[in-house]
């Protein structure tokens, strides 16, 4: 398992990559992706989906912000995993953006998390379930 650091404000979000799964992990929550699944596990707050023309989009709020791990030793700000996962980091000023582009066999396209949301993007054909808990929320893909 490939495992790299990337820039998150003052810290770093860390990135775990095997052959069919990512996780993000913060200092208070982290995210699994997997190709027919997504799993945010922390304080989740609403979520929605909805279909954009030929595109379906899945939106999460997190309840509280996605906070650093506190060290940035190691960190950059565009890391290539295991040769399937794109990911970027972009810190804007006001806000900050990790952008994951995912392998061709995922139901998804790519995931965009910011402090306080997550977006996921995939195409208008695909369906979207929903599973919550106390502590996570689980998103099925067909």
């Amino acid at each position: 398992m490939e495992e790299y650091l990337v820039r998150w404000g003052s810290g770093s979000l860390r990135l775990k990559a095997g052959e069919s799964s990512l996780s993000v992990d913060a200092a208070n929550a982290s995210i699994l992706l997997e190709s027919r699944m997504l799993r945010i596990n922390g304080s989740v707050g609403s979520w929605a989906d909805a279909a954009l023309g030929r595109d379906r989009w899945v939106y999460v709020d997190f309840r509280e912000e996605f906070k650093p791990i506190p060290t940035r030793r190691g960190a950059t700000s565009r890391v290539l995993l295991k040769g399937l996962y794109d990911a970027r980091s972009i810190d804007v000023g006001f806000e900050k953006y990790l952008t994951i582009v995912v392998p061709g066999f995922f139901l998804y396209d790519y995931v965009i998390i910011s402090s306080w949301r997550m977006a996921v993007k995939s195409p208008a054909k695909r369906s979207f379930y929903f599973d919550h808990t106390d502590a996570s929320l689980t998103i099925y893909i067909v």
